[in-house]
């Protein structure tokens, strides 16, 4: 018994290894038309994706009913290698559809919207005989939102929204647990936990018809998850499965953004620069709450991150009743994780990204396809590190949204 209870201790330092959070896992693809601009254009007035990007925006739709919906595709990849070149390894999991949907009434002075999307999310998977097992072998992080938001004219340019979201979390996580007690065991592990929390967000547009200028903020939250802990049937350590509990601290974000475009009606062009600041230190540690073992906290002390947005879009052709449009952006963001706790998944040395898209506007139905790719700066963790090693990765991302209004 009593060796039992000093597995279970030594047990605890390595169950504390968070999920592979980085600037990747906020996801800022809401739908099509945001995403060929690299997730520029905040101030855009196009669909009912505002429900997302601007509810303050809501109410310099058209009148009347919008309805957008669509999907995007996340296919990443993630690379390690041992700082002298030994141990290469890759993710083998396959890309992640995720849906949005949304929907507007504006009836001029005021408007009121809905919305389901997903605004944090992960996935990564590795060879269960991949030289990092310890740290995990698969992880998945899913935070989806379903709003309720309105939004209210202030004036001929300035209008106010608020949104109320109900967030649901759910955090999976396997990997092979040791202990220095027992060299050479090692217990396949399973974590899940879920969450659900209510989050607010406040927006300011003020519009001119030509310039116009937003502003964005929705506060840090904490997802309270519960859920089990599942070790390996007859397992040489004794374990029995119990349940478990995570916080998981999500961040502040706020966006600020100036356009252009060259008339208030039927543009020909438009153009935006938005600063992005991710309030990151919110995620001080990663505490873990056994039913059976004493709490696990792992350390992390991310930063926050600020990025920068350029994109527009041009319209190329205009019949009388059709308009297409070709879409553009570049969006560089900084690592919120410090380099000697970087883990492989994270985001180490920052991000660079481009994107690309396209829209066509018949009457009263809109279409947009987009890619995004998302490329991890080459980085490096410290020999202080679990698992000291070379990162490099990249997302590959294609949206599509289909719109209508009556």
């Amino acid at each position: 018994m009593k060796r039992r209870i000093g597995y279970a201790a030594a047990l605890v330092l390595t169950l504390g290894a968070p999920l592979a959070w980085g600037s990747g896992f906020h996801l800022e693809e809401y739908h099509a038309a945001y995403v060929g601009q690299a997730t520029a254009g905040i101030t855009m007035s196009e669909s009912a994706g505002v429900v997302a990007t601007l509810p303050a925006a809501m109410v310099r739709l058209p009148r009347g009913v919008h309805a957008l919906g669509g999907v995007t595709r996340y296919d990443s990849r993630f690379e390690a290698t041992g700082l002298d070149g030994s141990d290469p390894a890759h993710t083998i999991h396959g890309p992640s559809v995720v849906p949005h949907l949304y929907g507007v009434h504006n009836n001029g002075d005021w408007a009121w919207g809905i919305g389901q999307y997903y605004p944090f999310g992960v996935k990564i998977a590795w060879r269960e005989d991949w030289p990092g097992r310890r740290l995990f072998t698969e992880q998945g992080l899913s935070v989806g939102y379903t709003s309720l938001v309105g939004a209210y004219a202030l004036g001929e340019t300035v209008s106010l929204g608020v949104g109320l979201n109900r967030a649901a979390g759910t955090a999976v996580q396997k990997k092979f647990t040791s202990t220095p007690l027992a060299p050479g065991i090692e217990v396949l592990t399973v974590v899940e936990a879920h969450a659900t929390e209510w989050v607010w967000n406040l927006s300011l547009l003020h519009d001119t018809g030509t310039f116009a200028a937003a502003l964005i903020h929705a506060p840090p939250y904490t997802l309270k998850g519960q859920g089990t802990v599942e070790f390996a049937p007859g397992n040489p350590l004794g374990l029995k499965n119990q349940g478990v509990r995570a916080d998981l601290l999500l961040p502040s974000v706020t966006e600020a953004a100036l356009s252009y475009r060259d008339a208030r009606e039927h543009p020909t062009w438009f153009a935006e620069f938005t600063v992005v600041r991710t309030g990151w230190s919110n995620y001080r540690e990663l505490r873990i709450r056994f039913d059976a073992l004493p709490d696990s906290v792992t350390e992390r002390d991310w930063k926050d991150t600020t990025g920068y947005k350029l994109g527009g879009n041009v319209t190329v052709a205009r019949g009388t009743d059709s308009t297409h449009r070709l879409r553009a952006g570049v969006f560089l963001d900084e690592s919120p994780s410090p380099n000697h706790r970087q883990r492989p998944g994270e985001d180490g040395a920052g991000r660079t990204n481009a994107a690309a898209g396209y829209g066509y506007l018949r009457g009263d139905f809109r279409l947009d396809l987009a890619y995004f790719l998302v490329s991890h700066n080459p980085s490096r963790t410290l020999q202080d590190n679990e698992f000291p090693a070379r990162h490099r990765a990249r997302v590959d991302i294609l949206s599509a949204s289909l719109g209508y209004r009556w």
